[in-house]
């Protein structure tokens, strides 16, 4: 038999659209994954945890075929719109890029010293402005559907 011939063990085709698969993709994206951070050279990003003890940092990221992020995509959008005869800068659409990613940050443990940081929009858009190593992490993971399968 040559390995072109379709006998009952080849798998069935996995790359036939269905809406249903598509939907899951959406489903699948919105639980979101934990992505261990980086520091600037590569390192493992540590923080402490409540009782101060050291821990690797992480931030749990949901993908952009999430339903999260294309809401946060038309909602940006929709105030752009809104806004018409607001000059269009390099710096605004940076920011509205960065509220799209933070609207996916569904929780971390960052702490700032003692001090914990929330992963509100708000914060992880402060956070992503001052450390784009952070940024770096958390986008790859988002724009990166195979780690959304496990």
């Amino acid at each position: 038999m040559s390995a072109d011939s379709n006998d009952s063990t080849t798998p069935p085709v996995a790359n036939v659209f269905s809406l249903s698969g598509a939907r899951e993709v959406a489903t699948r994206e919105e639980k979101g994954v934990k992505v261990f951070l980086k520091t600037e050279t590569g390192e493992p990003l540590m923080t402490t945890d409540k009782e101060g003890a050291m821990v690797e940092a992480y931030a749990v990221v949901l993908g952009k075929f999430s339903n999260t992020y294309r809401k946060a995509d038309k909602d940006v959008a929709d105030a752009m719109l809104r806004k018409r005869t607001m000059d269009l800068t390099s710096d605004l659409l940076e920011q509205n890029e960065l509220r799209k990613i933070a609207a996916c940050v569904k929780d971390w443990n960052l702490r700032d010293g003692a001090r914990e940081i929330t992963s509100d929009v708000h914060n992880v858009v402060m956070v992503l402005n001052a450390a784009p190593w952070i940024r770096r992490d958390i986008e790859s993971t988002m724009s990166d559907p195979s780690r959304f399968l496990a």
